[in-house]
């Protein structure tokens, strides 16, 4: 029997590559965007039935949910950086954290049950145990990794008062583009490491900044663990079935479970982008996290496993995909 699902931020970098690959597995996908980092010309591909609105608003998401019954909702629409959240840390509150009180809200008077909620690894903050488990303390260092815990801990008292099941994933360094290059990071305001080292490469920006040499890692930068966005749909996948055949409600987190440090991940990006651009040292960022990486045994016992743990293939799936939608319609 099909699924209905609702992804909220469906034409986004994530939210886009999942809907596809769960519209492959049997669920009715319908998407909902508000299109401020959204593309429509994603939308138009991907030809999903379309709403547009804030899904902060009662009466968009009253008039979605009345249309047709929902057995899900995947939430992806949000702020995610660091930087803009210390910045504006408003902006990051009302979108992140306020409106999803009005979404479990109108679930619940629509029965839908279900929801997937994307996280970070943000709300860890500095950690004094690595690998990072789902047990660690959350010490969230800025505006985005708090809004996002308090999104979970809202989903979680919320959503099981209500009856309903929640999947909560935390995402680590997302990278990559679809494995057949249709799909992929089209914001062009987006300040992923290795979105910059692409445009970098491709001459779209002067210089890749390197903030912080001073940390207690191998070269003295940042260490992240980064994840193909695949791999990370495929999350998205098992865990919409890991409720469907009955599971709890439960967080888990999505990464590699391995470190690589930010002067690793660009020289592998000038090898395979074969263009050896600016590197520009300076001091470290209020609210980066020096050194992080998953712990991820936990989801491998919902049947998830990494195909695409390679940084030069990350950084060869991301240059080929700036290098194709650069020449194209945003």
């Amino acid at each position: 029997m099909n699924k209905n699902v609702l992804v909220i931020g469906g034409c986004g970098y994530i939210g886009s590559i999942v809907s596809k690959l769960i519209s492959e597995k049997d669920y009715q996908v319908s998407l909902l965007d508000d299109f401020s980092t959204g593309s429509r010309q994603v939308a138009s591909q991907l030809a999903f039935p379309l709403y547009e609105g804030d899904y902060g608003d009662e009466q968009v998401l009253a008039d979605i949910f009345s249309q047709r019954k929902y057995d899900a909702v995947l939430l992806f629409a949000a702020s995610t950086s660091v930087t803009e959240s210390l910045q504006n840390p408003e902006q990051y509150y009302h979108n992140n954290f306020f409106k999803v009180y009005p979404l479990l809200k109108m679930m619940k008077k629509f029965s839908v049950n279900q929801i997937i909620f994307s996280s970070t690894a943000a709300v860890y903050g500095d950690v004094e145990h690595l690998p990072v488990s789902e047990l660690s303390p959350l010490r969230p260092k800025s505006a985005y990794g708090r809004s996002k815990m308090m999104s979970e801990l809202l989903i979680e008292d919320l959503a099981s008062q209500w009856g309903m099941k929640w999947v909560i994933l935390r995402y680590f360094n997302v990278a990559g583009a679809s494995v057949d290059q249709q799909l992929g990071q089209r914001n062009t305001q987006a300040n992923h490491l290795m979105k910059v080292c692409a445009q970098a490469a491709l001459q779209q920006r002067p210089k890749v900044e390197v903030f912080g040499t001073d940390y207690q890692t191998s070269d003295g930068s940042g260490v992240r663990d980064f994840i193909h966005v695949h791999d990370l749909a495929q999350a998205h996948i098992l865990s919409l079935d890991y409720l469907n055949k009955g599971g709890g409600s439960d967080t888990f987190n999505v990464g590699y479970g391995q470190g690589v440090t930010v002067l690793e991940t660009i020289k592998a990006f000038q090898k395979v982008s074969g263009v050896d651009f600016q590197v520009e040292y300076g001091d470290r960022r209020a609210g980066d996290i020096g050194c992080i990486y998953a712990d991820c045994q936990k989801i491998k016992k919902i049947g998830w496993s990494a195909q695409y743990n390679d940084l030069e293939f990350m950084a060869k799936s991301t240059y080929l995909w700036e290098k194709k939608v650069c020449k194209t319609p945003q």
